[in-house]
């Protein structure tokens, strides 16, 4: 005759299923890069430096954008690269005086600076 162990089993299995789903939970929330929002044009130009420089160390002080841009186009397919690319011209004319600041999104500009870094963490294996 087996014996009835009672509701113990069945407690102890939810709750290790509850800690199991928390902690899916916590690693997918963790991987989930939230944007930070940039309005100065400098100030996201300068994020997207920074990161290329630090990915790139090869290219040569004074580098220009479509030297950096070929390098790293291939980086994420899911980049708006004809944003990046129209974002980066009407920066360039703002930044030499021949246009107004940009007034598009910069969202693009930063995400593809933090892409940069990410992929550069995985590359150096940290």
């Amino acid at each position: 005759m087996a014996a009835s162990l009672g509701p113990t089993p069945l407690i102890v299995l939810a709750l290790d299923g509850a800690v199991y789903a928390i902690l899916m939970l916590g690693i997918v929330a963790s991987r989930r890069v939230s944007l930070p929002r940039v309005d100065d044009p400098n100030v996201a130009f300068g994020l997207l430096e920074k990161s290329v420089m630090r990915a790139y160390p090869d290219l040569k002080d004074g580098f220009t954008w479509r030297e950096a841009l070929a390098r790293i186009k291939g980086i994420d397919a899911r980049i708006d690269w004809p944003n990046v690319m129209a974002t980066l011209a009407e920066y360039e004319a703002y930044k030499y005086g021949n246009g107004d600041r940009p007034a598009g999104s910069l969202s693009e500009v930063v995400r593809l600076a933090l892409k940069i870094r990410m992929k550069d963490r995985i590359g150096r294996g940290n």
